[in-house]
């Protein structure tokens, strides 16, 4: 993938690309914005972070924290 480089290391490069570039716009034209946008990047990585590791969580927990809560109940019965 991407030239032989590995896909963690494309996915992280392009992840910072990313940020900087948003951080880059905000402060050109909305900088009071950019508390607001780094709690919501945080919390959008935070949920990434624990989608990729829903085994670990509790059952119990998965439907509050998901978008679909009824494909975690069906997967419980």
């Amino acid at each position: 993938m991407a030239g032989g480089a590995p896909a963690e290391e494309v996915l992280r490069r392009r992840a910072v690309d990313y940020a900087r570039g948003e951080l880059r716009w905000l402060w050109r034209h909305h900088r009071r914005a950019i508390p607001y946008a780094a709690l919501y990047e945080g919390a959008k990585f935070a949920g990434l972070q624990l989608g990729l590791r829903h085994e670990r969580l509790p059952a119990a927990v998965k439907p509050r924290l998901s978008a679909l809560p009824t494909y975690w109940a069906a997967q419980r019965g």
